[in-house]
């Protein structure tokens, strides 16, 4: 470990070894203002998962990673550094928007000009799709592989629409699968309605392939629509919307909105058209296009309590999630009270606290040193300092930030994105040595339609080599391939489905009058890798709206009760029409039967009148009985 921080402290600045500088891009503020889409946290506590890796791969610390151990990457001399030229961080803060992650890649390489120990060696892509996607643009015509932690776009990972692009994570229609898997397969659900607003057309394009797709037991029928909604036109507002979700009788809706201000209109909406009542058996579900901690943070919207109680949402599991022996977080827990780390961490923040710490390692040494002694410079532990004034997406880590924090999801998958791009390096690093030249690319041939793996349409070794890298990572076996696209193999992928509930101990009526309604979440199921089926977490059910664990019907109207009382009627029914047609069948079989009739009781007249002449003889009239 001694080895570990020594090499790791080399690293803080450019020089040592082979310098591979690699920006990080993480939204901690929204161009500046508070970011109400992700938390400041979840950007904090992934560069926190950044540093660990950067420091585990400059020591080549396999606590993490075995792979790290290996005789060749023990030899690379390539160094992560965690400043850029003039000591700048490699953290850039660039929101959920196309305009800063541009904007900062452009700063910095204009900043490296010719110096090659100051060029950006990999990016690591934004947390969202359309940021990302407008990084690439940039990435790719400065030939600097970007790889995704996060944004899962189906274009992101191919070469035809963005070159040197990866994913470590699956893309949107291997969640769009698993989400659909886990309603119709695990839970019955097969009449599903998908509400999105209008801007996420892509993403409900993507849903409904994966309904096209999806494998069924007895090949269910799975009844599947969807409608969007748009804030500025009457005609497709959210109210129309809810509407005619009514009025087809669906009563499981996935939701796909991405932002704070729809969520509270559909709050309004769902609970003006009784949507939110517990009798009435909806099933709501969010797409993960919104960050969950963040959609539980206000307590004080009964409306929203409402409709978030009982309430699921599929997320991508990071390992630690489902598995406590995880090797990541039992790292991360190992840098509880290592004041030299965290030291480091809060160095790194690329948002400085206005008249305080926020860069400068000496402050930040006396701060935690003062925090350590109660003197703490924040209202309450590892949070935003109390006293930052208006610097929006500050925080400051206290000493204890490892032992009282647990990682943000997605944590150990920025800690794989930069073990990946390091080996990568290493891998690139060695050819080059060796004197390798990248062969030149024969002319694709447009008919036989986009580029696909194993050819990645470019001569870049380190790209070349990146996305074929594989290694135990902290989420897993990572692969940045699935054998058609650069893009995770979603067998190696863990999902789990959340249930959100009002707190332990809270209740709709009794705390009405307190104005506060917190909210939890609970991993109830998960599919884990290379796996088919659902396994329920023990000891944790899914509660529905009504408090209830009990499947509602996917259809309105009904109910068992109900059920009963059709079957009784149509049984009686049943039984009623069955006699009738034995009585008429029986009715019909007497008058088609064959009479026997004697001679004797047959009268004549005489004489006898003869009425016709057949094949037999002569046919004469007789009374029979009279």
């Amino acid at each position: 470990r001694q080895e570990s921080e020594t090499v790791a402290r080399d690293g803080d600045a450019p020089g040592s070894g082979f310098p591979c500088p690699i920006m990080s891009m993480l939204p901690f503020t929204a161009r500046g203002r508070p970011n109400k889409e992700q938390p400041v946290q979840l950007a904090f506590s992934h560069m926190a998962a950044m540093l660990m890796a950067i420091d585990h791969f400059n020591a080549k610390d396999p606590s993490v990673v075995p792979e790290l151990g290996a005789e060749d990457l023990v030899d690379c001399d390539v160094v992560l550094p965690v400043r850029l030229r003039g000591g700048r961080s490699i953290v850039a803060d660039v929101s959920n928007h196309r305009t800063p992650p541009v904007e900062a890649l452009l700063r910095t390489i204009s900043e490296a000009g010719d110096d090659t120990s100051g060029k950006l060696c990999g990016v690591v892509a934004p947390f969202t799709n359309k940021a990302a996607e407008a990084a690439a643009i940039v990435t790719g015509a400065m030939d600097i592989p970007m790889v995704s932690y996060r944004a899962d776009s189906e274009d992101f990972g191919r070469s035809h629409k963005f070159t040197l692009t990866a994913k470590i994570i699956a893309d949107e229609y291997a969640y769009s699968s698993a989400l659909l898997d886990y309603l119709v397969n695990a839970r019955g659900r097969n009449y599903i309605y998908f509400l999105y607003q209008q801007e996420l057309t892509s993403v409900a394009d993507v849903m409904q392939l994966a309904v096209q797709s999806l494998k069924t037991p007895n090949d269910k029928q799975i009844e599947f629509k969807k409608i969007a909604f748009s804030p500025s036109d009457n005609k497709f507002s959210l109210n129309v919307a809810l509407e005619r979700i009514q009025k087809d009788k669906y009563k499981t809706i996935i939701v796909a909105l991405s932002r704070m201000r729809q969520w509270e209109e559909l709050y309004d909406m769902a609970d003006q058209r009784g949507m939110t009542d517990p009798d009435q058996n909806y099933v709501w579900l969010s797409h993960d296009k919104i960050n969950l901690e963040m959609l539980l943070q206000d307590t004080s919207n009964v409306k929203k309590a409402k409709l978030l109680h009982g309430m699921g949402m599929l997320r991508v599991l990071d390992g630690f999630q489902y598995d406590p022996t995880n090797r990541f977080i039992r790292s991360w827990k190992s840098l509880a009270n290592n004041v030299t780390f965290v030291n480091r961490l809060n160095a790194l923040n690329p948002i400085v606290k206005k008249g305080g710490p926020g860069g400068d390692p000496e402050d930040l040494a006396t701060n935690a040193t003062r925090s350590a002694e109660g003197e703490g410079t924040t209202g309450h532990r590892g949070s935003r300092a109390s006293n930052n004034g208006k610097t929006h997406g500050y925080y400051f880590a206290q000493p204890d930030y490892f032992q009282t924090h647990e990682p943000a999801s997605y944590a150990g998958f920025m800690y794989d994105t930069i073990i990946a791009l390091g080996i990568g390096k290493c891998r690139a690093r060695a050819k080059q040595l060796k004197g390798y030249v990248p062969p030149k690319l024969p002319p694709h041939n447009q008919q036989d339609g986009p580029p696909k793996y194993p050819n990645t349409n470019t001569a870049n070794t380190f790209y070349n080599e990146l996305v074929n890298v594989t290694f135990s990572g902290a989420t897993g076996a990572v692969v940045l391939h699935n054998h058609h696209w650069y893009t995770r193999d979603n067998a190696t992928m863990a999902y789990g489905m959340y249930n959100i509930r009002l707190a332990c101990g809270t209740d709709l009526q009794t705390t009405q009058h307190n104005h506060s309604y917190p909210m939890e979440y609970v991993l109830t199921s998960v599919r884990k890798p290379f796996q088919h089926t659902w396994t329920a977490v023990e000891g944790a059910q899914f509660v529905f709206a009504d408090g209830t664990t009990e499947e509602p019907h996917p259809l309105q109207g009904f109910s068992w009760d109900k059920l009963v009382a059709v079957v009784i009627v149509s049984c009686m029914l049943i039984l009623a029409a069955t006699g009738s047609f034995i009585f008429v069948v029986i009715k019909r079989t007497k008058n088609d039967s064959v009479w026997i009739v004697k001679i004797s009781e047959l009268q004549y007249n005489e004489p006898k009148v003869i009425i016709g002449t057949g094949t037999f003889g002569s046919v004469f009239l007789a009374e029979y009985r009279g």
